[in-house]
């Protein structure tokens, strides 16, 4: 039975991850996309490079890099 909660609580935090980045997937702005990523995930920002931030928030790299500039 606890494996079984521990299971239901991994799937319930994936579909509630997965739901927060389809929010921010669905903002059209590159700009305010990037703003909403740092606001909801400033851990993550600091963790990851500019690659695969790019390519989380589904912007080109090189404009990735003009917005945070």
């Amino acid at each position: 039975i606890n494996m079984y909660r521990m299971l239901l609580e991994i799937y319930e935090e994936a579909v509630v991850e997965g739901a927060g980045r389809e929010i921010m997937l669905r903002i059209k702005n590159a700009t305010d996309r990037y703003n909403y990523f740092l606001m909801e995930y400033p851990d993550l920002a600091r963790k990851l490079t500019i690659e695969q931030q790019a390519q989380y928030l589904q912007i080109d790299r090189r404009y990735l890099y003009k917005i945070i500039k």
